[in-house]
């Protein structure tokens, strides 16, 4: 095993940036978002056991002298707080958790989960599904009643969908739902943390609040008016929320353009994430900062990942 107190000289390596979205059981995972409580214990149980050192994403950017890895969370799920900050505070590890500020306290489920509820798990479906779309007709053929045809027409669906505003997303759902005849009812478990939540974890000395936007869109698809009300007034309201500072960020999608990191300077962030297929190295940008996304693996599959991304 690569000793993590040597930095890999060759590319710089100084953290590697685990991100989670959901600690939770599903049947369905369409885009493999999901690690189970279970799983996600025995992932905890293997890194503070290693000789990692685990470190909150702050000392990440802040203190390259050594490899350190940090724990993030996208979007703000209730299981966040149900299931994952237990097991986090059990094991004493910090974590940030990237909140996506007009959904919190919702009673709706995120938009790509009310769709997939719709879609992956409706009954009773038209020929051929009809959407209005700003002014422009949509159609797609009746999806089969296999997991593979729900998720091709799932996934088909949520790319017409992905470009417009929530309000938008919401409308066109609402469309198909008029043509199916069953759908399951709202999944409590699916839902976004409520405010006290998000406080709760605020007040925590482990862990970190961070933004993720107001709805969650594609920053490099918005106006730099459109982006600097997503990123600004994420900001402020999670503060109100949370009665301290909020100073980092998550990109949704990990996408974001050239504007992108002039306005979170200008709004007072000090950091951000984005997507990618790297670690953080030394001359990583503080507001491009790459992260692995973690499947639903087992404690020796992520050790093996973990190894292999220190070793590129």
């Amino acid at each position: 095993m690569t000793n993590p107190q040597n930095v890999n000289k060759d590319n710089e390596t100084t953290g590697i940036i685990l991100m989670y979205h959901r600690i939770a059981d599903v049947a369905c995972d369409p885009w493999g978002l999901c690690v189970s409580p279970a799983r996600f214990e025995r992932h905890l149980a293997f890194l503070k056991r290693s000789e990692y050192e685990l470190s909150s994403l702050e000392d990440i950017q802040k203190n390259k002298d050594h490899l350190r890895i940090a724990i993030t969370f996208d979007d703000g799920y209730s299981d966040n707080y149900l299931k994952a900050r237990p097991l986090l505070e059990r094991y004493e590890v910090p974590a940030t958790f990237f909140i996506v500020s007009g959904s919190v306290g919702s009673d709706e489920e995120f938009w790509w989960d009310h769709l997939e509820r719709v879609i992956i798990n409706g009954e009773g479906f038209l020929d051929r599904l009809r959407l209005e779309i700003q002014g422009e007709a949509m159609e797609w053929e009746r999806p089969g009643n296999g997991k593979a045809s729900r998720e091709q027409a799932y996934r088909k669906i949520w790319e017409a969908l992905s470009v417009l505003s929530l309000q938008e997303k919401r409308s066109a759902i609402k469309q198909l739902e008029s043509q199916i005849r069953a759908t399951v009812p709202v999944r409590k478990d699916y839902l976004p943390m409520n405010r006290d939540q998000v406080g709760r974890l605020a007040g925590s000395g482990l862990f970190t609040i961070g933004s993720h936007t107001i709805s969650h869109p594609f920053l490099d698809r918005l106006s730099k008016e459109e982006q600097q009300r997503e990123i600004g007034k994420s900001k402020t309201d999670l503060e109100e929320m949370t009665g301290r500072p909020v100073d980092i960020f998550s990109c949704p999608h990990g996408r974001y353009n050239d504007e992108t990191a002039d306005i979170l300077k200008n709004n007072g962030y000090c950091l951000a994430c984005v997507s990618g297929d790297r670690n953080v190295s030394a001359g990583s940008s503080p507001f491009a900062l790459m992260r692995r996304v973690v499947e639903n693996w087992g404690e020796h599959e992520l050790e093996a990942k973990i190894q292999g991304w220190i070793e590129k």
